[in-house]
Order: C-alpha cells, then sequence, then structure tokens
C-alpha cells in the first residue's frame, strides 16, 4: 500500500469520530452554542430535565432569531429539547453520555469528543497566537527532561544533572544576590499565563476520556467473562482479581493512573491553588477585569472536580464488575448468547438467499400464549371502604411567612451586599469583623455556610488557614460565637467580591 492511500485510510478514523461529526455538522454553529452555553464547566453533569429544559428555551430563542435548526419532519417548529438530547446527541451522535446518579435521578455530561470539539472551536476563534517565550522554555524544558530520562550513557547523564544543579545554584545565588525576582515585563507574564490557561482547558477532554476508558475498560472485561469457556467456579476468581485494577488493563490506562496519582496530592491541589491566586495578584496582570482575574483564580477547579469524577467511576466500574461477576448465571447467559448466535446466523442465511424486498419469513407478531385467566390479587373488602369522613379544624395556625424565611437557608446576596457596603477602600479587609457588625437579622448561623461558598467562589482555599471568630445570633435571639476559617480580602480580592455581588444581584 502506498503512502497516500495508507494515509487516506488513518484519516478515516479520525474523520468517523463524533469530534468531527459535531463540527461538519449541518447545524454545527447553533449546537456548539447549545452545548458552551449550558456546559460552562464541562467537568460537571447537568440533571436531564433540567438540561431538557434549558435546551427546549434556547430553542426558541435561536428559533426567534432565525437561526437554521433541524426541525421535526415537515413541522415549522424545531426539535424539542428532549428529542435533541436523547435523539441526536446522545443516541446518534454520542456527544452527551447519560450517568445515573446514587438519588435515582440522571444526568448527561458530555463526552470526550464534545468537549474536543468545543475546545478546536475556541482555539480557532482566537486571535492570540501561543508560540511565546514561556511556551518555547517549557517545550525546551520537556525535550530536556524526556532526554535525561531515556540517555543510557551513565557518564553523560550525570554531567547533564550536574549542570542542571549549577543552573539552579546560579539562579539561587541571582535571587538571593538581588533581594528576589527581578520585575518581569508585562508581556512576558501576559504570554506565560495564556501557555497555563490553554494546558489547563485540555484537561476537562483529557479526563472525561479517563472515565470513557474506565467504562470501556470494564464493559470489555465482562465480555471476556462471558465468552469463556472455562467452567465457572475455575474463572471467576481471576475475573474478580483483574476487575480489582481495571484501569492496568492497558499502556493508556497505566499512563492515566500515573497522571491520576500525582494529581490526586492534598498538598500539590493546594499548592496550585495558591500559586494560580499569586499569578491572578501580579501587578502586571492589574489591569485584567475582576471576572478574568476569577478565571485565573477558579482555573484549577475543573481539574480538581475532574480528579474527582475519575475516581468515582473507578470505584463505581469495579463494584459494577465485581456485582456482574459474582451475581449473574453464567450458564444462562451462554446459553442466551448461543441462540443469539444461531438467530444472527439465521439471518444472515435468509438475507443472502433472498433478492432485495422479498418479504420476510420471519412472523413480526409475538403469538399469544394460551392461559386461562390468572388471579393477581385476593379480594379485600377493606379496599372497598371509604375512607372516613374529613375532620373540620378551624384552630390550626396559618403559616407565617416572615418566620418560614427568618428559618430558612442562608441569604448570602443580602450578606454579601451588606459587607461590600462595609468594605474598606484601601487595604485588607477581615470578612469576620464586617460580618459581626452587621445587622442582627444578617448574623443567623446558617450564614456562615453561605459565606464559606462564597469564598471557595472567589478561589479561596477555606480549607487551610487560620479561623477567626463569627458572633451569630440564633433562631431564638441568642447570641452564639461560632469559629471558622478566617476570611481576608486584599485589594484584588474585594474587586472579585464586589463583581460577584453585582453579577448576583
Amino acid at each position: 500500500m502506498s503512502e497516500l492511500l495508507s494515509t487516506y485510510d488513518q484519516l478515516g478514523i479520525s474523520f468517523e469520530k463524533s469530534t468531527l461529526q459535531l463540527l461538519r455538522s449541518q447545524w454545527s454553529q447553533a449546537y456548539l452554542a447549545l452545548l458552551i452555553t449550558t456546559f460552562p464547566d464541562r467537568s460537571k453533569g447537568i440533571r436531564a430535565e433540567l438540561l431538557h429544559a434549558r435546551i427546549e428555551s434556547y430553542l426558541e430563542e435561536l428559533d426567534q432569531a432565525g437561526v437554521e435548526l433541524p426541525r421535526q419532519g415537515d413541522a415549522e417548529r424545531p426539535l424539542n429539547g428532549r428529542d435533541l438530547c436523547v435523539q441526536q446527541w446522545m443516541r446518534k451522535n454520542r456527544w452527551l453520555a447519560l450517568h445515573p446518579l446514587e438519588t435515582g435521578e440522571t444526568e448527561y455530561r458530555l463526552t470526550s469528543d464534545a468537549i474536543e470539539a468545543m475546545e478546536v472551536v475556541e482555539r480557532l476563534g482566537s486571535t492570540e497566537a501561543l508560540l511565546s517565550s514561556p511556551r518555547v522554555e517549557m517545550i525546551i524544558k520537556a525535550i530536556e527532561s524526556t532526554a535525561l530520562m531515556v540517555n543510557p550513557d551513565y557518564e553523560e547523564g550525570l554531567a547533564q544533572r550536574k549542570a542542571q544543579l549549577a543552573r539552579a545554584q546560579k539562579e539561587l545565588d541571582e535571587y538571593i544576590e538581588n533581594g528576589g525576582a527581578g520585575e518581569a515585563s508585562a508581556t512576558t507574564v501576559r504570554a506565560s499565563v495564556a501557555n497555563v490557561m490553554d494546558l489547563l482547558r485540555q484537561v476537562p477532554s483529557d479526563m472525561r476520556r479517563i472515565e470513557e476508558l474506565l467504562i470501556d475498560q470494564g464493559n470489555r472485561l465482562l465480555e471476556d467473562f462471558r465468552d469463556d469457556e472455562r467452567p465457572p467456579g475455575e474463572i471467576v476468581g481471576d475475573y474478580l482479581e483483574q476487575s480489582k485494577n481495571v484501569f492496568e488493563a492497558t499502556e493508556s490506562g497505566r499512563v492515566y493512573s500515573g497522571a491520576l496519582e500525582a494529581l490526586s496530592s492534598v498538598e500539590l491541589n493546594g499548592a496550585l491553588s495558591d500559586n494560580l491566586k499569586i499569578i491572578a495578584n501580579a501587578p502586571a496582570l492589574e489591569d485584567l477585569s475582576p471576572e478574568e482575574k476569577l478565571e485565573i483564580r477558579r482555573a484549577w477547579n475543573p481539574v480538581r472536580s475532574g480528579v474527582e469524577s475519575v475516581l468515582k467511576q473507578r470505584r463505581k466500574s469495579s463494584h459494577t464488575i465485581r456485582s456482574s461477576l459474582t451475581q449473574h448465571d453464567i450458564v444462562k447467559d451462554r446459553e442466551l448468547a448461543r441462540e443469539l448466535r444461531s438467530l444472527e446466523k439465521l439471518a444472515w442465511e435468509w438475507a443472502r438467499a433472498y433478492k432485495r424486498g422479498q418479504r420476510s419469513p420471519f412472523s413480526l407478531e409475538i403469538g399469544k400464549a394460551e392461559t386461562e385467566s390468572v388471579t393477581r390479587a385476593l379480594y379485600d373488602p377493606e379496599g372497598h371502604r371509604p375512607p372516613p369522613p374529613l375532620v373540620e379544624n378551624d384552630t390550626g395556625e396559618t403559616a407565617n411567612l416572615h418566620e418560614l424565611i427568618r428559618k430558612g437557608g442562608p441569604k448570602t446576596r443580602a450578606v454579601a451586599k451588606a459587607i461590600a457596603d462595609s468594605l474598606p477602600t484601601t487595604g485588607e479587609a477581615n470578612v469576620a469583623e464586617l460580618f459581626n457588625e452587621l445587622d442582627s437579622a444578617l448574623r443567623r448561623e446558617v450564614e456562615i455556610c453561605g459565606l464559606m461558598q462564597l469564598a471557595t467562589d472567589l478561589g479561596i482555599n477555606v480549607e487551610t488557614g487560620e479561623n477567626a471568630a463569627y458572633r451569630t445570633v440564633t433562631l431564638d435571639g441568642r447570641g452564639s460565637a461560632w469559629t471558622a476559617p478566617r476570611i481576608v480580602l486584599d485589594d484584588h480580592l474585594k474587586s472579585a467580591f464586589q463583581a460577584w455581588r453585582e453579577h448576583h444581584g
């Protein structure tokens, strides 16, 4: 086979992927706009019914704007949200996957192909070139590190490591001599930040691909188990042992496993979150908007949630495999598989023997079973007696809306507005001190939970650091003191706090 034909065949595999199907679809622009708008955090899912309702609303908005959309046959109305999600995006094109939740509900998640298509479109729409000196330095370091890893020459490897140590010592000496690192130019800092953000944006699709690999590996293991002809007593133990670490079954799985171990480190996650805060507060980026700085602070959140999702899927896959191996009747499964294969063989024989358009000899109707009437339930006279009459009760207490609100969840918007109005114009602000000066109606105990969630949204790690005293008011009016993480707002965080308040009204 020539090089041209070999390349053509290899590209055929790529063009069959759902990524290119999404990019080449007649309604690609509308589909991608819907997916990007609906999934702002691509590492998280959305409950099925909620997604159907949102897509339905967005379709109406696009239709009113004159955007071309897929229609229901010859009807004037576009496809409804449910049909678009289920029929087109999940079953036909595999851009969405449906996952069961522990609550009994289901949620949609983007597949790795859909996330990859969204990343391609966003890169094409960007006018900023990512080839900068920080990116080149990163590439050079990666090449040097890989060469150092695989170099079989001991002496040369030792010399290279000594050279690295000498460079690091020289940088340390210069840092001490100059009293700190020299101020980098704004252009270099911006290029480096753009490089970091681009790398982090590629992580969600990789995380989702790992989840899909776990599901695929588990399904393949179960298929091998059903096809194994050895006696059940001999093979259950073997497959249970394999199910303990299904992730190690392939080379790609072992590579992913090593990456997950590194990303699962609590110390690493905390250090990276702190480093992103330092980057967001850099003087070279002071002209960025509060929203852009907040995006930098929260850039690690999708990676953290992606790792948690993968680890959860790993536990779920292992549990599903163990349950299937120990609870299924292997003999019946094999008998069913043999019958299905024989039916498939008969169908292919008929297809080869009959001409096009000829009526199938197979009956499409299921025959009726000749059985007598079966009693499903015994007669119970209690089931036919009417319920007792309702008792008139005029002494019942009426619901007090003010009381219900007072006993309800946190009023974070009102608390954030009151604290924002009290923020000092200069210097750092201690949120605990400002909270303690608020009106008693805004110092309920539950408001501390709202403040911690708000701090997390701003990129503040409330799990580490010092604590502070929060003076709250109980529902019966008594004062109480709670110890909770201390929240300190510098000038950049104050701007982000004000932006949060304005965005949430």
